[in-house]
């Protein structure tokens, strides 16, 4: 019964991705993006191991990169155009956060960033799919030169000379220096509008930012802050604002009174429709394979607003524009028959967990939550549903390079966690009828509609045969995220488990707004300050905690996280010294890869673009 649910949604999802294709193939999607007939010649068509291989093209000029690879030689021009789901909600971080300020991540810039040597198109420790924790030994200097851990609660930073904001009144291209950075920061954080007031407020995360002289800054924080002083106001938040552009306009929330120091400047804003930059004339990076070319080698790039997800495949497959995240494995296998010349890599991300509400009956009781966790047979889930693309185990923590430290494959789990994983109905029962629910119960998650719902009939299915009886409560957005964050669900929530932050540990810790288990651990809570207190300064010691306490969390069963889904980034081969890098480090550094990447302009042409 079971599989033939599962068998009946997968054909259900071809037959709309069928429809779909044939939708995209045969009308002008919107009026805007229109069918062409390419012409396509097939350059790259290599197994899956090959991914991002470079291709050398004949008659291109080869030269040696900082690796000792030989490389076609990079060339400057050019825009690259891209797209957004959204139109940014903001300009300004003073007021919102850098994720939802999109329009702004190519204008300004943090004390450090991923470091892109290191990605897919460097030396491959990393992958730069997701948006970890900007660890120190993966990020680069970008503002600062160097940095160096004082002691528990102070960081100081040789900020890089040379650095200008782009020219623009009333900056005109000046030198920043560490008095910008303190600036910026103080006025962040003291901004009430903003994220970081909330959550990394003044007086615990940072009390001081402090320019010590004209290239050198020191950030305080409370005792036992440092991890959370160094993601907050270093890596992932933190953009540095010129301080007489604020006084000017009195805010930065209008486009063209952006003015920062990064490699493009916004020249126009069409909302919902699209943003033009401009190439920094005299920014200041070199490009880490070639020391010897200043950055960036584009002339500029154009985002276009495309909210409709038939629009943005159609954009894609036509080369209007050069890269497309988020794609499915029905979406890859689509587009091997068609343009088999297109480059892919795969990564994981956010897929959902459930949250049980461990403070309320029936899943206050271990026997319980296990029950419900070894009745579904995950192994099926990723076979039948996932054609096999999906991973087991990541529950707090992602199977990805950036996070070896702290993740366990299902050898490494304790005998309890790895019998969470078991499919076993008979065991389910039995545990059942030990906890007083011989007969099962019924009970509700709060979801959203799509592939959340999806799943949750799976589950639904699987869990019906051991007596549990599963109601689905979909919400819309809106509605759904005023009861997600109020904790306005009787039984059990879908929630995105924050992967990108496993060393965080709020997901399961008291307090924190996104514990929608309400879990209330005092094992947990004690792990969530220690780990805070010992990322920067004992490492070594913070990877074996979380790591242990990841592996309790799956032995309590405080959640319930089903496989985890592969998706896919794939670009057009005329983008070059890129490899699929979506997030080069944190939030603020989406589509960041455009100051390293080059268009290969007779590529594009010959393939009929």
């Amino acid at each position: 019964m079971i599989k033939r649910i599962i068998l009946f949604m997968i054909s259900s999802l071809m037959l709309l991705s069928l429809l779909i294709a044939s939708c995209e193939q045969s009308e002008d999607t919107a009026g805007t993006i229109k069918q062409e007939d390419t012409g396509q010649k097939v350059t790259i068509g290599e197994e899956e191991e090959k991914e991002g291989e470079v291709v050398e093209e004949e008659g291109k000029e080869m030269v040696k990169d900082s690796m000792g690879r030989m490389v076609e030689k990079p060339e400057y021009g050019s825009i690259y155009t891209c797209f957004e789901a959204f139109s940014p909600q903001d300009w300004d971080e003073a007021f919102q956060p850098t994720w939802v300020s999109s329009g702004s991540r190519l204008v300004y810039q943090t004390l450090v960033e991923g470091d892109y040597s290191i990605g897919p198109t460097g030396t491959g420790e990393v992958g730069w799919r997701i948006n970890p924790f900007p660890f120190p030994d993966y990020c680069t200097g970008i503002l600062c030169e160097s940095w160096e851990i004082v002691n528990e609660t102070t960081l100081y930073f040789k900020i890089r000379e040379g650095v200008h904001f782009q020219n623009r009144p009333p900056t005109n291209g000046r030198e920043m220096t560490a008095e910008d950075i303190a600036y910026s920061l103080l006025r962040m954080v003291n901004s009430e509008t903003s994220y970081n007031h909330k959550a990394y407020p003044f007086g615990r995360e940072i009390t001081s930012a402090i320019a010590v002289g004209k290239y050198e800054l020191e950030l305080t924080c409370a005792e036992g802050m440092l991890s959370r002083l160094w993601s907050g106001y270093v890596g992932t938040q933190g953009w540095t604002v010129p301080r007489e552009a604020v006084e000017a306009y009195g805010d930065l929330r209008e486009p063209l009174n952006t003015c920062g120091t990064g490699p493009f400047m916004v020249v126009d804003y069409i909302p919902d429709s699209s943003i033009t930059y401009e190439k920094h004339e005299n920014y200041w990076q070199k490009d880490p394979f070639h020391p010897e070319n200043q950055l960036p080698y584009l002339d500029g790039v154009k985002v276009l607003i495309i909210a409709d997800r038939s629009t943005q495949l159609a954009a894609f497959r036509t080369g209007k524009v050069e890269q497309m995240t988020s794609l499915t494995l029905e979406d890859k296998q689509y587009f091997e028959k068609t343009q088999p010349d297109i480059m892919w890599g795969k990564y994981l991300f956010n897929y959902f967990t459930i949250g049980w509400r461990v403070d309320r009956k029936p899943f206050d009781d271990i026997k319980v939550r296990k029950a419900l966790s070894m009745a579904v047979d995950r192994q099926a889930i990723i076979d039948d549903y996932f054609q096999g693309d999906a991973e087991l185990i990541q529950t707090i923590c992602l199977n990805v390079p950036e996070f070896k430290m702290y993740y366990s494959s299902f050898d490494e789990l304790t005998p309890g966690g790895q019998e969470n994983y078991t499919y076993d109905v008979d065991r389910a029962r039995e545990l059942l009828e030990e906890a007083g629910y011989p007969d099962g119960f019924p009970t509700s998650v709060m979801c959203r509609s799509g592939s959340e719902a999806e799943m949750l009939q799976i589950l639904a299915a699987y869990w019906a045969e051991i007596g549990v009886e599963l109601e689905l409560d979909i919400e819309e957005s809106g509605s759904w995220n005023g009861r997600y964050y109020s904790g306005n669900y009787e039984q059990m929530v879908t929630f995105g488990h924050n992967p990108n932050r496993p060393e965080m540990l709020i997901q399961f810790t008291d307090g924190q707004p996104m514990n929608f288990s309400k879990v209330n651990d005092p094992k947990i809570n004690a792990a969530f300050i220690e780990s805070a207190a010992t990322l920067l300064t004992d490492p070594e010691r913070n990877y074996a905690l979380v790591k242990e306490i990841i592996q309790y969390v799956i032995e309590q069963a405080y959640s319930f996280t089903p496989p985890s889904p592969y998706y896919y980034v794939a670009w057009h081969p005329w983008v070059k010294q890129y490899t699929g890098e979506v997030s080069i480090g944190s939030w603020p550094h989406f589509n960041i890869h455009t100051k390293y990447c080059w268009i290969d302009q007779d590529l594009k042409k010959s393939m009929g673009y």
